[in-house]
C-alpha cells in the first residue's frame, strides 16, 4: 500500500493558522484601543464634572445673570461695529499713508485698529475693577489707594480719543461735495456722543465684563470637552463593533479549523486582560471559557482584519470551550 501524501494538507493548515492568529492579534489590539478610549472618555467626563463644580454660577446660571452676560457681550460687539464704521476710515487713511506700498494693510487696519481700541478699553475696565475689589477688601486703617481713580481717568481719556477721531473725520468729510458726506458731517455731534458713551459704558461695567468673559471662557471650555467626549465615544463605538465582528469571526473560524484538522487543533488565546473583560461585557462572562490566557502586549492599535477561512462570518457567536494555553 502506497503511503498517503500529506503535502497538500500542509499549506491549508498553515494558511488557516495564520488567519486565526491574525484575528487573535486584531482582537487584542481592538480591546487595548477600546480600553484607552474608555479611559479618555472617563477623564473628559471628570474634567466636565470638575469644571461645573468649580464654576456653578456659570454651569447653572439663573436667567437674570445669563441675560446680563449676553447683553454685555452684545454691547461689546455693537461697540466694535460702531467703531469700525466711525474710525475705520481714519485707520485706513493712516495705514495707507504709513504703508503706501502695501495695499492690503489698509484693509487689515480698518478692522483690526477698532478691535485693538476695544481690547485696550476692556483692559482699563478690568484693571479698574481689580483695583476696586482690592480697595473694598482692604483692612480698616489701610492707606487709601488712588488706583481706582487713576484707572478711571485713564479709561475716560481713552474713551475721549474716539470722539476726537470722529470729529477729525467729520471735518475732513465736510470739505467734500457729496451730499452723503455733508449729512455725515452734520451728524458729527451725535456720532461723537455715541462713541464716547459706548466706551465709557465698557469702562464702568467692569464686574459684568469680568463675569461675561468668565462665562464665555466657561462655555468655550465646556463645548471643547463635550466635542472631545463625543468624538471619543464615536470612535469607541466604531472600534467596539470591529472588536465584536473580529471576535465572532475568530470563534467560528477557530471552531471550523479544529473540526477540519482535529490533529492540528489550535487552543484559544492567549487573550489580554482587556480582551477578557470586554468579551465578558459584550457576550457574557463565560464566553471565553476558563482558558488561562497569558498577559501579552499589543503593538499596533489598528490592525487589518483578514478574511474568514470558512467563507463567511456568523452573526451570532458561539462560546469557546475552556482550554489551557500550550506551554
Amino acid at each position: 500500500m502506497q503511503p498517503t501524501n500529506t503535502i497538500p494538507e500542509i499549506e491549508p493548515v498553515r494558511h488557516g493558522r495564520k488567519l486565526i492568529l491574525a484575528l487573535l492579534y486584531a482582537i487584542n489590539a481592538f480591546s487595548s484601543l477600546i480600553a484607552r478610549l474608555n479611559a479618555e472618555i472617563d477623564r473628559i467626563h471628570e474634567e466636565l464634572r470638575l469644571l461645573a463644580q468649580q464654576h456653578p454660577e456659570y454651569a447653572h446660571p439663573n436667567q437674570r445673570d445669563a441675560a446680563a452676560f449676553t447683553t454685555y457681550a452684545l454691547m461689546v460687539i455693537s461697540a466694535y461695529v460702531v467703531d469700525a464704521a466711525l474710525i475705520g476710515v481714519f485707520a485706513e487713511f493712516c495705514a495707507k499713508a504709513l504703508f503706501p506700498q502695501w495695499s492690503f494693510v489698509k484693509t487689515i487696519a480698518r478692522f483690526l485698529i477698532p478691535l485693538a481700541f476695544i481690547c485696550i478699553e476692556l483692559g482699563f475696565g478690568a484693571q479698574r475693577q481689580a483695583a476696586k475689589v482690592e480697595a473694598e477688601e482692604a483692612p480698616p486703617g489701610a492707606p487709601h489707594s488712588f488706583a481706582v481713580t487713576a484707572w478711571t481717568l485713564l479709561g475716560i481719556l481713552w474713551a475721549a480719543l474716539f470722539p476726537a477721531i470722529v470729529l477729525f473725520t467729520q471735518r475732513a468729510a465736510a470739505t467734500l461735495t457729496f451730499s452723503t458726506a455733508k449729512v455725515l458731517a452734520g451728524l458729527g455731534p451725535v456720532l461723537m456722543a455715541l462713541a464716547f458713551a459706548l466706551h465709557v459704558a465698557i469702562l464702568f461695567s467692569g464686574k459684568y465684563a469680568h463675569d461675561s468673559k468668565g462665562y464665555i471662557a466657561f462655555l468655550l471650555r465646556r463645548r471643547k470637552l463635550r466635542r472631545q467626549a463625543s468624538k471619543a465615544t464615536r470612535i469607541q463605538t466604531r472600534e467596539h463593533n470591529q472588536f465584536r465582528s473580529a471576535l465572532v469571526r475568530y470563534v467560528h473560524d477557530l471552531d471550523h479549523f479544529n473540526r477540519l484538522y482535529p490533529n492540528q487543533r489550535i487552543a484559544p488565546g492567549p487573550f489580554t486582560a482587556e480582551t477578557k473583560s470586554l468579551a465578558g461585557e459584550t457576550f457574557g462572562p463565560d464566553f471565553l471559557g476558563v482558558c488561562g490566557a497569558s498577559e501579552i502586549s499589543v503593538g499596533s492599535p489598528r490592525p487589518t482584519l483578514p478574511h474568514s477561512i470558512s467563507g463567511g462570518v456568523a452573526v451570532e457567536p458561539v462560546a469557546i470551550e475552556g482550554r489551557e494555553d500550550p506551554a
